[in-house]
């Protein structure tokens, strides 16, 4: 799936262009929704690779900064690395399952207060997620593997509730979107195009494409391009390295002209820090030993936000 930022990126060009106000809100109703349902964490997917095995990780927040620090998400891990589950509170926590393979079967997840189960299946070549929202409906998804077992399309579906032929989406499977992955002779993934339906029949059209260049020699993603239907590209994202080691990645908002960067900071070759810079507003993650154990927020060079990393191991 595409990440968060490229979907909303997706969603405002989509809005821009070719797209009628209704369905263009169908489409980012399933956005959200997807957002909610996918399977990991807030900030952990998997516990941080070290020498102990991690079996929780506690935010402490401090918001505003330098007040009394309160508990945030509490995250518990498998000893493999998988992510059990997390809990906050009776609106926001989830639950994981997987099978003898350690291959997720099923989620559990209440986001915001919205509910959702999604389950797994596995065939050669095939896996699919089945979303259901009490309430509301489903989001089938399909994800199509190539011979080496990497995503090579991806197909959505949606239907209402049984019965609710007045929902969001329809008393029929209908398709949402897809997505084609593209891969070059060094299995870099390459290219990706991205279809949605821009009409209640479900109709695909292309809506945008992402390309993205390698160094031929060090094989190193060096630039990213999202383009709209037609080719132009509206965002680019420019990767810049030393000593081997990701340095920064330049995001450039083609359209306004707006900067955003995200800088890579190293001691004895060990991420130390991560630096998001975007107009006003900086992150600073802190890392020691491969573990996130910091999150310092800024607004206008005014500390508003600390967030510390709580790490229980087995």
């Amino acid at each position: 799936m595409a990440n968060l930022f490229f979907t909303v990126s997706l969603l405002g060009n989509l809005k821009d262009t070719c797209m009628k106000p209704q369905y263009f809100y169908q489409l980012l109703g399933l956005v959200l929704l997807l957002t909610v349902h996918s399977v990991k964490g807030q900030n952990f997917q998997k516990a941080p690779t070290s020498k102990k095995s991690v079996n929780k990780i506690i935010e402490w927040v401090q918001m505003p900064a330098n007040t009394e620090a309160k508990k945030g998400f509490e995250y518990e891990f498998r000893k493999d690395g998988q992510l059990k589950g997390y809990h906050k509170d009776k609106a926001n926590n989830a639950r994981f399952f997987y099978d003898a393979k350690n291959r997720i079967i099923k989620g559990e997840k209440i986001e915001e207060a919205v509910e959702s189960t999604t389950t797994y299946s596995y065939k050669a070549g095939l896996t699919t997620e089945l979303t259901h929202f009490p309430g509301v409906g489903y989001i089938k998804i399909l994800h199509y593997l190539n011979d080496k077992n990497r995503v090579k399309e991806e197909k959505a579906y949606t239907k209402n509730e049984p019965g609710d032929a007045k929902g969001v989406w329809g008393k029929d499977w209908t398709t949402n979107y897809r997505i084609v992955y593209n891969y070059n002779a060094l299995d870099s993934l390459f290219g990706e195009m991205y279809y949605a339906s821009t009409d209640k029949n479900g109709a695909l059209k292309t809506t945008s494409k992402t390309i993205h260049s390698f160094d031929p020699k060090t094989r190193k993603k060096m630039k990213t391009e999202y383009a709209d239907a037609s080719g132009k590209p509206y965002l680019m994202d420019e990767y810049q390295y030393e000593k081997g080691l990701l340095k920064k990645i330049r995001h450039k908002d083609l359209k306004s002209g707006r900067v955003s960067t995200t800088e890579y900071k190293y001691k004895e070759e060990q991420l130390n820090q991560v630096i998001e810079i975007d107009g006003p507003k900086k992150n600073i993650r802190v890392f020691k030993d491969g573990r996130m154990i910091r999150l310092r927020g800024y607004k206008d060079d005014q500390l508003i936000k600390i967030v510390d990393y709580q790490y229980v191991f087995f």
